[in-house]
């Protein structure tokens, strides 16, 4: 009897703690992806080479860049 009840009080602490690293782990990603800039074709060529910039103007969404390089 005494297992049941620690059993249920173990799962009603450890589920939301794992929502709750979940949730912070989602955040973290979503910081890291937000810092990555793509370059067009087109904004490539107009910055004389250097992959690290990239015009404001352009705007590629990824899947389409990975649909682009797998063909």
């Amino acid at each position: 009897m005494g297992a049941a009840i620690l059993y249920d009080l173990l799962m009603e602490i450890l589920i939301p703690m794992a929502a709750v690293v979940g949730i912070v782990f989602f955040l973290v990603q979503r910081m890291l992806v937000s810092k990555v800039m793509i370059i067009t074709a087109a904004g490539a060529a107009s910055n004389s080479g250097s992959p690290f910039s990239c015009p404001a103007s352009s705007s590629v969404s990824l899947i389409s860049q990975e649909l682009r390089a797998s063909l």
